[in-house]
């Protein structure tokens, strides 16, 4: 991915540089990193909309948010859709040596 893709630049990298400043240098972004950040955002983001922390409230204005964050473009609830996930954006990993590794049959 090029340095200067707005993704990178304006969400991934700035967040790296976080999470090495406080947990050290050769911490990398795992995807339970970027799943926590993107779903405190969201909710903050519902919060705002709603102008209120009433759970009623909250629910509703999930319905009216669309994020963009550190896993894609992929959240959107609907009164029919409380996933709000979308598309396949997860690919299977498995723990070897202390490290993340794609899952490959």
């Amino acid at each position: 991915m090029s340095p200067d893709d707005p993704w990178r630049k304006n969400l991934y990298d700035p967040f790296k540089k976080v999470l090495q400043e406080k947990y050290g240098k050769d911490k990398e972004v795992q995807l339970f990193h970027a799943n926590g950040h993107d779903l405190i955002r969201i909710v903050i983001e519902a919060i705002k909309t709603a102008g209120t922390d009433d759970r009623a409230a909250i629910r509703d204005a999930l319905e009216k948010i669309r994020y963009d964050g550190l896993l894609g473009s992929y959240f959107q609830v609907t009164p029919t859709d409380h996933d709000g996930c979308k598309g396949d954006f997860l690919e299977p990993q498995v723990i070897k040596e202390g490290k993340y590794w794609l899952y490959k049959k």
